[in-house]
C-alpha cells in the first residue's frame, strides 16, 4: 500500500510540475507577431513602434511622444538591463539601432566566439528585457577595416533581415529566430574586403543592402533582394564602368560650392592612361542605411570614399564616390547624384545617413534631402533632381578643410574623424530643425614619406 501511495504521489508531483512548466511557458511565450507590411512602414512615423532603422522611411528619427518631457524625465527609473556582457565581448563597438514591433525589441551585437568574429541578433521582450531568442553567425575569414560592426536589422512580413561580416544576407523568422534563408552575396568575397555592416532597408517589397570595404579596393554596390526567396532583383555599381560613362568626371578644381581643391588636373589627365582599369576596384562602399521616398519611388543613399592605389587617390573625380545618389526603386537605375568632394583625399565620405524633409524655397515648399557631412556642413538637396538648395553654416570649426599634404604637416579640421560621422542626424517637423552630432577633431595632414618612397621605387 505504501509503495502504491508513493507512486500516486510521484505521479501527482510530475503532473503538478508539468502543469507549472506549461503555465510558465505560456506566461513566457513569444509575443504575437503581426506582419510588418508596406502599409505599416508607410505609417511608421505615427506608430508607437520603431519599425525601421531611422524610424520612418525619411530617416527622421522623430518620435512624437509626450509622456517623457522636461518635467517627467527626472522620474525615470531603470526597469531592466540586457546586453552588458555582450558589449564587453564586442569591444564596446555596438552601433546598432534597435527596432521594436509588437512588444519585441530586436538589435544586433557583433561579438566573438572561440576568438572568431561573428554577428549576433537578439530579440527581447520590451516590457521585461527577457531574451526571447538569439541567433549567432560565425564569419569566415574576412578583411575588416573598422572592427566588428553591425548597425541593425530590417523587418518585413514575418521576417528579420540582417547582413553579416562575411557578406551574407540572412532572413530570420521573427517569432523564433530560425533561419528562413541565407544568401552569400554574389561577387562579394570577404577575404577581398567585402562585408555587410549597414542595417538593411525594407522598402516597396524589396530588401535593400550595400557593401562595406572601400579601404580594400572593392567595387561598391547597392543591391535589392526578394524578401521571400532571397533572389537578387537588381544591382547598382557605385563606380561606373567606361561603358556607363566612366569614373573620371570633369576633373573639377573645386567642390560644387566653389571650395578650391589642391589638384593638379593636368597631371591627372596625363596619368589617366596608367590607371585605366582602377574603376574595377574603385571603392565607393555603401554602409549607411538609405532613405526612401515612396512618392518619387527613390532610394537615396550615401556613397563612400574612393579606394587608394599605392597609397594615393587615383586620378579623376572618382565617380560616384563621396556622393549622395538616388536610384529608381523598381529598376535600380541612377536618377541623379551629387558629388560633394571630387577626388576625395581626406576621408570625407558621407557617413551619416540622409534625412528626408520638406524645406521652404523660392516662395514654396520643396521635397528635400539633408546630409550632415564629415566636412562640417549640412547639404540640402532637392530630392527630385539632386540640385543643391543650400549648404549650412559650419556646425563645427573649420580650418584648412581641404589641405595639400606637406612633409611638416598641415593642421586641418574637422579632420577625418570629425564633422558628422556614423551617428545619424534627426529632424523634427515640430521645430523644423535638423539635429546633428558634430565632432571637432583636428588632425595633422602630412606626407607619408616612407609610403611615397616605396611607391616611387616600383
Amino acid at each position: 500500500m505504501r509503495k502504491i501511495l508513493l507512486g500516486v504521489l510521484a505521479v501527482l508531483a510530475l503532473a503538478a510540475a508539468a502543469f507549472l512548466l506549461r503555465s510558465r511557458f505560456r506566461d513566457r511565450g513569444l509575443p504575437t507577431v503581426r506582419p510588418v507590411t508596406d502599409a505599416r512602414l508607410l505609417a511608421a512615423d505615427s506608430s508607437g513602434d520603431w519599425l525601421t532603422y531611422g524610424r520612418d522611411f525619411g530617416n527622421r528619427r522623430f518620435a512624437p511622444f509626450t509622456q517623457i518631457n522636461r518635467e517627467t524625465v527626472r522620474r525615470l527609473e531603470p526597469l531592466w538591463d540586457q546586453g552588458s556582457l555582450r558589449l564587453i565581448k564586442s569591444y564596446l563597438r555596438t552601433e546598432s539601432t534597435p527596432v521594436v514591433a509588437d512588444g519585441m525589441l530586436i538589435y544586433t551585437d557583433p561579438g566573438m566566439r572561440l576568438a572568431e568574429p561573428g554577428n549576433h541578433v537578439i530579440a527581447v521582450d520590451v516590457r521585461t528585457g527577457r531574451e526571447l531568442w538569439s541567433w549567432y553567425h560565425r564569419s569566415r575569414a574576412t578583411a575588416l577595416c573598422c572592427g566588428l560592426i553591425n548597425r541593425g536589422v530590417a523587418l518585413y512580413g514575418d521576417k528579420v533581415y540582417v547582413g553579416t561580416l562575411d557578406a551574407h544576407l540572412v532572413a530570420l523568422d521573427r517569432r523564433t529566430g530560425k533561419v528562413v534563408w541565407d544568401r552569400q552575396v554574389e561577387g562579394a568575397e570577404p577575404s577581398e574586403g567585402y562585408s555587410l555592416t549597414m542595417a538593411p532597408l525594407a522598402a516597396g517589397g524589396k530588401i535593400i543592402i550595400g557593401t562595406s570595404g572601400g579601404e580594400f579596393r572593392i567595387r561598391g554596390f547597392l543591391d535589392a533582394y526578394d524578401p521571400e526567396t532571397g533572389r537578387r532583383l537588381w544591382r547598382f555599381y557605385t563606380v561606373p564602368s567606361p561603358e556607363e560613362g566612366g569614373w573620371w568626371g570633369r576633373l573639377s578644381p573645386t567642390t560644387p560650392e566653389g571650395d578650391p581643391l589642391p589638384r593638379d588636373t593636368a597631371q591627372e589627365r596625363r596619368d589617366s592612361a596608367a590607371y585605366a582599369d582602377t574603376w574595377q576596384r574603385g571603392g565607393g562602399p555603401v554602409w549607411t542605411t538609405p532613405a526612401y521616398d515612396p512618392e518619387l519611388g527613390l532610394i537615396i543613399f550615401g556613397i563612400g570614399n574612393p579606394s587608394p592605389v599605392e597609397g594615393r587617390t587615383p586620378p579623376g573625380d572618382n565617380l560616384y564616390t563621396t556622393s549622395l545618389a538616388a536610384l529608381d526603386l523598381a529598376t535600380g537605375k541612377l536618377r541623379w547624384y551629387y558629388q560633394m568632394v571630387p577626388h576625395n583625399e581626406w576621408d570625407y565620405d558621407p557617413a551619416s545617413p540622409p534625412v528626408l524633409l520638406d524645406v521652404p524655397h523660392g516662395g514654396g515648399t520643396v521635397p528635400a534631402v539633408a546630409h550632415a557631412g564629415k566636412t562640417g556642413w549640412v547639404y540640402i538637396l532637392d530630392r527630385r533632381n539632386g540640385k543643391l538648395l543650400r549648404r549650412s553654416e559650419p556646425f563645427v570649426p573649420l580650418e584648412h578643410t581641404f589641405p595639400a599634404p606637406t612633409a611638416e604637416g598641415v593642421r586641418t579640421a574637422p579632420g577625418t574623424r570629425g564633422g558628422s560621422n556614423w551617428p545619424s542626424a534627426a529632424y523634427s517637423p515640430e521645430t523644423g530643425a535638423v539635429y546633428v552630432l558634430g565632432s571637432h577633431i583636428p588632425m595633422l595632414y602630412k606626407i607619408d614619406t616612407a609610403a611615397v618612397a616605396t611607391a616611387d621605387a616600383k
